[in-house]
């Protein structure tokens, strides 16, 4: 369920070479004490410096977001039980978790739209911001996130073939409102006011 999620290290792409592209002029005497060589090395230490940061930040991202995504399917086992319901279904645990041994997960009305394993709503919701964010370069979009989740909810997760489960009281409201294709934000406020600035739950 999860290796959409967790990107191996040993994928990242390579280093380029660098050296080759480094052009210095013909005088750099008045610029600088080092050598041509010890410059372009201290220019090739910079460049690879900067790329290294950059792929261990895309690394750290990705870890971070399989996490939340491993978290939220741990949460699930237990999600909207009291404290004192979860220790009458799996005692102190372990819950069983992917290939791990341990309780076995429980299904009622709620835990059983899902897989053993399976992450919810909330990680469904997690990679459409994350796609939204990849395709306009970063830039957060709200729009075309808004867009995005609409269509999930009639689609779901077609890369996995998952469907839109757990759609909540204050997505589904604001699915609904009449101005949220074009004005997602107003959408948003409107059912937050309407329901006395409180709701938590997404």
């Amino acid at each position: 369920m999860f290796k959409n999620l967790v990107k191996p290290s040993s994928s990242s792409p390579p280093l380029p070479n660098v050296e080759s592209k480094i052009r210095l002029p013909d005088d750099i005497s008045t610029a600088t004490t080092l050598s041509r060589d010890e410059l372009t090395d201290k220019i090739k230490g910079l460049i690879f410096a900067t790329l290294t940061n950059f792929l261990a930040i895309g690394t750290f991202i990705h870890h971070v977001h399989a996490g939340a995504a491993i978290g939220d399917g741990l949460g699930l086992a237990t999600e909207f039980m009291t404290k004192q319901t979860a220790f009458r279904r799996y005692g102190t645990g372990p819950i069983k978790f992917g290939k791990g041994k341990g309780v076995e997960f429980y299904r009622d009305s709620h835990r059983d739209r899902w897989k053993d394993s399976d992450f919810t709503d909330d990680t469904d919701q997690q990679l459409l911001i994350l796609s939204s964010l990849l395709a306009h370069g970063g830039e957060l979009d709200h729009r075309d996130f808004a867009l995005r989740l609409k269509r999930w909810t009639v689609e779901g997760n077609l890369d996995i073939g998952k469907p839109p489960y757990g759609i909540g009281f204050t997505v589904g409201s604001v699915l609904n409102h009449p101005e949220y294709e074009t004005n997602p934000h107003q959408a948003a406020w409107d059912v937050w006011c309407a329901n006395g600035c409180n709701l938590a739950a997404n």
